[in-house]
Order: structure tokens, then sequence, then C-alpha cells
């Protein structure tokens, strides 16, 4: 077996008797794997069947408003488990955020970082290595202890009980929005003004305004830019020549 190293890459060339070589590249970057499932599905019953429509129609949805830094599709693997994988992780909270909002049903989250040990490919199956192993117990952990918001693996022995932190307080803090807030807080987060808002509900600046406040959502955006600070430094798009 012989080792070629070029372009960030590990070719893996062997030889048969026929002295045929065949070639199979495995990358070196680090990336991050996403792992998620919908809570208690198989509860689900008839709504079962719409739960999976939905789930489909909102990774399509994923994978189009990220794509600069998908690094394999977000994909239904089994039953209503899905996973990705992705060059940076800043946009993170922003993507949980939109799984959560498409969704009508709760979800758990495992996000490992890592290497690969297999080709990368197009779509987030037939892969593995350390990154989906992290992704595995971090999702395995949400299962077990009951953690929701994104539970995080293998980033740094540092950063994991940050990054957690900033998870579970903010998911905590969305379980208290009522719909009339996130109706709100999602024009908002869609760079519409209070009174742009306000047009498009027919409803009073002050209305807004007291959504805004009663939500708490200044003190949420600066814990969310501090979460999206915290994951900045996990940025390999400069590893992946694609």
């Amino acid at each position: 077996m012989t080792v070629l190293y070029r372009f960030g890459f590990v070719s893996l060339v062997s030889k048969n008797k026929k002295e045929h070589a065949v070639t199979q590249t495995v990358p070196r970057g680090r990336c991050i794997a996403i792992i998620g499932d919908i809570i208690g599905s198989r509860g689900l019953g008839p709504q079962r069947s719409n739960a999976q429509k939905q789930l489909f129609s909102s990774l399509a949805e994923i994978n189009r408003k990220y794509r600069n830094g998908i690094l394999s599709t977000f994909t239904v693997t089994v039953g209503d488990e899905f996973q990705g994988l992705v060059s940076r992780a800043e946009f993170i909270p922003n993507l949980i955020w939109d799984l959560e909002n498409h969704l009508n049903y709760s979800i758990r989250l495992g996000i490992g970082c890592g290497r690969l040990s297999t080709q990368l490919q197009p779509s987030a199956i037939g892969m593995d290595g350390p990154v989906w192993h992290a992704a595995r117990e971090a999702i395995q952990d949400s299962y077990k202890n009951g953690k929701y918001g994104g539970v995080f693996k293998n980033f740094s022995e540092r950063d994991d009980p940050i990054l957690n932190g900033f998870a579970r307080i903010l998911y905590a803090e969305r379980q208290r929005f009522t719909e009339k807030q996130l109706t709100v807080l999602n024009l908002l987060r869609n760079n519409l003004s209070q009174v742009e808002v306000a047009a498009r509900l027919r409803v009073s600046k002050q209305a807004i305004s007291r959504h805004v406040l009663t939500a708490g959502w200044s003190a949420y955006e600066e814990a969310r830019d501090g979460w999206e600070t915290a994951l900045r430094p996990y940025d390999f798009s400069n590893q992946w020549n694609i």
C-alpha cells in the first residue's frame, strides 16, 4: 500500500497481481457532522408520514440555504433520522433554529467534530470516521440524558462545555416563545424592521415592540452572538478543495 499526500488529501494506492493501480482519495481536513432525528416519531401513528414529508421538505431548504458551507448534503437515512456534513460551524445556531421552526415536531441533534476515514460523498451517507463517531456519541447523549438544542462532542476539551452551555440555555429560552412571538421573531430574523413587521402583520408598532420585549429577544440575540463567536474558530473551509 502506497500513501500519497497531495492537495490536502490522502491517496491510498494499492496494486493487484496485474500491477493495475486503484486509487481511493480520503480527505485529511477536519469537518463537522450533524446527526438528528424526530423525537418520539414511532409513537406518531398516522402522523408519521406527515412528519417524514416535513422532514424531507425541511432538509431541502437547509441544503439550499446553507449550501456554501455544506460538504455532504443533509439526507434522511433510516426512518426519521437524518445527517449532514459541513465545513464550518458558525451557522449551526441558525441551522438549528430553522430546523426547529420548519418542523412541527421536536428533534434531537448530535454534532461532532473530527475527520473522515472514508471518501467524501455528495450526500451524507456511506461515510465513516471519527467525525461521525463523535456525532453519534453526541446524539446518544441527547437521547439518554434529555439534552436538547444540540449536543456538541470533540470540538475541544475547553470548548465542548461552552458550546453545550449555550445550546442548552438558548433551547430553554426558545421553549418559552409563544406562537405570536415566534411569528414576529422569524420576520425579524429575515431582516425586516419592527415597522415592516407591524405592516406585514397589520398590527401597531407598539404591539411588535411588546412582543420583542416580553420574548427577551435582545438578550437572546446577544447570547446567540456569543454562541456563534465560540463556533467561529471551527471553520475548515480552506482545508477542502471542492
